[in-house]
Formats: C-alpha cells, sequence, structure tokens
C-alpha cells in the first residue's frame, strides 16, 4: 500500500514521488494536496507514472473545437457572421467605411479589420489631397477586402465540413457528450443551421460528461434559444469544476438569468 498525492487541479492521482509538477494537466501539485491511499501495481512500470485522472462531471478540455484553433477563436469568442451579412457590408463599405472593420470583427479578426479601415481611410484622404488616380489603389483595397474576407469564411466552412464528417464517422462508433456539442455548435456557428444545431445539443443533455468550454458555449446557445431547461443542464455541468472566478462569471450571470426565466415559466 502507499499514499497518492491528489492534483487539486484536474484530480489525476500520482504517486508521491512526482515533485511539483502533474502530469495529467502540467499544474504545480501543491504540498497541501490530499493524498489518499492506494495501491501502486504494474511493477514493470515506470515509478513516476500517473494513475487514471478521477471521473470528472464535466471532462478535461479534449483539443481545439473544429480541430483548429483559428475555427475555435471563431466558434467560441467572435459574434458569428453569414455570407449574405458579409457581402452586403463589403458592399456598404464603398459609402461607409467602418462597415470593414465590422466584417472582420465578426470573423474573429478584429485587428485585421483595423488594418483594413486605416489603409482606406489613409488612401481616401491622400486622393482627395493630391491626385484623382490614387483612388484606384483605394478601389482596389476595397476589392481585397471583399476577397480577403470572404476566403476567410470559405476557410471556416470547409474546416467545418471536414471536422462535421469526423464526427460523424465517429458517432457510428459510439455517441460521446463532445460529438454532439461539437458538431451541433459548428452547425450553428459555421453552416448557420439552428434547428439542426439545437437537436445535437438537446441529446447532450442525457449523455455523461463534456468539455467545460463547449458546455458553457452551448449553453448560451440554448438561452438564446429559449431552451432554458436545457441551458440550465449545460451551465450547471459546466461549472462544476471551474475554480477561476473569472471564467465562472459568465457563467453564473447566464444560470442567474436562466434559473429566473424557469421560474416565471
Amino acid at each position: 500500500m502507499g499514499l497518492l498525492r491528489t492534483c487539486e487541479h484536474c484530480g489525476t492521482r500520482v504517486l508521491p514521488t512526482i515533485a511539483g509538477t502533474c502530469p495529467h494537466c502540467r499544474k504545480q501539485i501543491a504540498e497541501s494536496a490530499p493524498k489518499v491511499e492506494a495501491t501502486v501495481s504494474n511493477s514493470t512500470s515506470i515509478g513516476n507514472e500517473a494513475a487514471q485522472p478521477l471521473k470528472r462531471h464535466a471532462e478535461p478540455s479534449v483539443g481545439p473545437l473544429g480541430g483548429s484553433w483559428e475555427l475555435h477563436e471563431y466558434v467560441s469568442r467572435a459574434p458569428g457572421i453569414s455570407r449574405t451579412v458579409l457581402n452586403f457590408l463589403c458592399i456598404a463599405g464603398l459609402f461607409f467605411p467602418p462597415a470593414v472593420w465590422v466584417i472582420y470583427d465578426k470573423l474573429g479578426k478584429g485587428w485585421v479589420g483595423w488594418l483594413y479601415l486605416v489603409g482606406l481611410l489613409a488612401g481616401i484622404a491622400t486622393t482627395a489631397a493630391t491626385t484623382p488616380i490614387l483612388g484606384i489603389a483605394v478601389f482596389a483595397l476595397y476589392v481585397g477586402n471583399f476577397v480577403h474576407a470572404n476566403a476567410i469564411l470559405s476557410r471556416y466552412k470547409s474546416n467545418a465540413l471536414s471536422r462535421i464528417w469526423q464526427i460523424d464517422e465517429g458517432l457510428k462508433h459510439g455517441e460521446t457528450a463532445n460529438a454532439f456539442l461539437e458538431r451541433g455548435l459548428l452547425t450553428s456557428k459555421v453552416l448557420w443551421d439552428d434547428s439542426k444545431a439545437i437537436e445535437d445539443i438537446e441529446k447532450v443533455v442525457d449523455l455523461p460528461g463534456g468539455d467545460q468550454q463547449f458546455l458553457s458555449i452551448a449553453g448560451d446557445l440554448m438561452v438564446w434559444a429559449k431552451r432554458f431547461s436545457v441551458a440550465k443542464v449545460l451551465l450547471e455541468r459546466a461549472r462544476a469544476d471551474i475554480h477561476d472566478k473569472k471564467r465562472l462569471a459568465p457563467i453564473d450571470r447566464n444560470l442567474k438569468y436562466v434559473r429566473k426565466r424557469i421560474k416565471k415559466a
């Protein structure tokens, strides 16, 4: 028999010979971390090998949503934009340059929008002060903005469709909360099919686990869709093992609103 030290961040049990850092979440293990008795088997393995992590209500991070960090940032943080709205704003930018920044802000790339906006405003000012021929360069910048923005949105859609195909293949071998969460979020934010997305996310209620961030974003979507009972389950599950006050604040704010709406119903 021996004592295992428990990581307070992810619940992984590690041998007391492991100093400082949890091999599962890579965070520091405090000296005061709780210890439990356990039998250390498998004498042929390396002595510092970690035991299996404890089963949690919410699963640890499974990597970027959609298989790429670019798509993950778009789905989790950006307001989102459809092709129709994007093209409308591109045309509006001819008459109201700040519309160009709005496009990239909704694509999750606000800094690119600022570059285009500054370039356009500088070009317009220079054209007015010197020669109209520079107007060609300004127009070329507008065209570049149109092409670039559409290329980004097309890349998002292509990556999302590829990832959804992989998820569909995986679901043939077994259903998981993360699979339905990821497919639902990609379907809603990239493909703009909210009815199908909601159908996927509602299935998560009857499945255990789920990535905390996926659950939180899906909970927000259910609030928007007025599926308050589903939103409550997802948000409560998302906050189960979160101890960071900054991450808890938006979840708790949504939970408070959801509980109030359920109570009124």
